[in-house]
């Protein structure tokens, strides 16, 4: 009997050990300068672990990342996502990885350092949440005051991949507006360089209170002004790789002794998720310059104009008033229920599903007030870590999935939706959901 005892105890301890085995800490500095490089020291204690593994970890957009020391794993950073891949961990017990870090030299501010550690013991899948550490980012001084934004509020410049490599740049320019000739309002006029982007694309400009939008030249886009916001939207982009779209404003009391004040995005879809760029505003004569001056403009090295305003917080929350829905024929839409909209638990439907994902949170919200207006089907909440999750729709298929997103980005005012996948109720990577169901991604 006592060796059946002391068989169980040296059994419990051992799966004890096994399972506190597994820690990860992260030494940061608290503070970092921007534009100025800092190394982030992660030590993975793993024990026995062996087999898959990943460090997956967020970053705002102002943030760069490159290896240092990656311990035989694969290292990759894309569009603020840092992948840490061990398909098969290294033996010993103890891994040590280190990365530079740099903000960009134009932001200020706090931004939090988290992340996943992911990993299969005894062919299940388990997690781990990296203990968050707050860093925060002093001002360069090369930089001019006026010049620098708070890290929450960086939009940057964006570029996309030509064909043969190039780098493209997705940009817009807002000329200062002027008195139109007959002076009875303002010309507005914003240049968009839409890089590779050629389809489902608008320009949004947030007009003061008080002024009415009227289109002069949209390019063939749907022109429509309705709660403040003047709306040029795109079905097929103009072949032109750089175009300038006109409006004019007008102030319901007739004045035009103060220039208005705009703020703007272009926004555009890019695989599988709505990317914003704010609109520059410029004094610059548009409509006067040749295409070299254009090009150069456009050019990252380009030095013309003075930048008279800086880049715009791009926020996804509701508008105050619904979007007005353009009058353009769209693919039928994917078969849901009526949309109704009020939030229910996310149900573990059999096999695998994948869904919309609409906001993620840090405290719960109310669907019914933030998603006012909105056609977007019946919305399932769910807690994920330290995050609330807001999902719509059960398709069966990936690409019902993503032309839903088409749908949400010409319908409605949601701008950062993306595919996600569930496996038995269980959210799973939507590479893995093709993987199982042997459907295939696309643009």
């Amino acid at each position: 009997m006592r060796y059946l005892i002391s068989l169980f105890a040296v059994l419990f301890y051992g799966l004890l050990l096994n399972a506190q085995d597994v820690k990860l800490d992260i030494n940061a500095p608290a503070e970092i300068t921007a534009g100025e490089p800092a190394v982030i020291e992660i030590k993975l204690s793993k024990g026995t672990l062996s087999g898959f593994a990943r460090l997956q970890q967020p970053f705002p957009d102002a943030i760069n990342v490159k290896a240092i020391e990656s311990a035989g794993a694969d290292f990759s950073f894309s569009e603020g996502k840092l992948n840490i891949i061990w398909l098969n961990l290294p033996g010993q017990s103890e891994l040590v990885l280190k990365y530079e870090l740099i903000a960009d030299q134009r932001v200020k501010g706090d931004f939090l350092l988290e992340g996943r550690f992911s990993y299969i013991r005894e062919s299940e899948r388990e997690e781990m949440d990296v203990d968050p550490k707050t860093i925060h980012i002093n001002p360069s001084d090369q930089v001019s005051e006026d010049m620098i934004v708070d890290i929450q509020d960086y939009v940057g410049d964006f570029y996309i991949l030509g064909d043969s490599g190039e780098k493209l740049p997705v940009v817009c320019y807002r000329e200062a507006p002027y008195i139109s000739p007959s002076s009875d309002g303002w010309i507005v006029n914003v240049l968009v360089s839409r890089g590779e982007v050629t389809k489902l694309a608008r320009v949004e400009e947030t007009i003061p209170t008080g002024y009415m939008a009227e289109n002069i030249d949209g390019k063939n886009a749907i022109f429509s002004f309705k709660g403040g916001i003047a709306k040029f939207l795109w079905m097929t982009l103009p072949e032109d790789p750089y175009f300038i779209v006109s409006y004019k404003l007008k102030s319901e009391s007739g004045s035009v002794d103060e220039v208005p004040e705009i703020d703007g995005k272009f926004s555009f879809m890019l695989e599988d998720n709505v990317k914003n760029v704010s609109i520059i505003q410029k004094d610059v004569e548009l409509l006067g310059m040749n295409n070299q001056e254009l090009t150069d403009l456009l050019s990252p090295s380009g030095s013309s104009g003075i930048v008279t305003q800086k880049p715009l917080l791009i926020l996804d929350k509701p508008k105050e008033e619904p979007k007005p829905k353009p009058v353009v024929e769209t693919k039928p839409k994917p078969v849901q229920e009526k949309p109704v909209v009020q939030e229910q638990a996310v149900v573990a439907a059999p096999g695998v599903i994948f869904k919309v994902q609409l906001l993620a949170s840090v405290r719960p919200i109310d669907t019914d007030k933030y998603f006012a207006g909105q056609d977007v089907g019946k919305i399932s909440g769910e807690k994920d870590g330290n995050l609330y999750k807001y999902t719509t729709g059960n398709f069966k298929y990936y690409k019902d999935a993503r032309a839903y997103i088409e749908d949400l980005f010409l319908n409605t005012s949601i701008e950062e939706a993306f595919v996600t996948a569930y496996n038995n109720g269980s959210r799973i990577q939507v590479d893995e959901a093709l993987r199982l169901t042997r459907q295939k991604w696309f643009k």
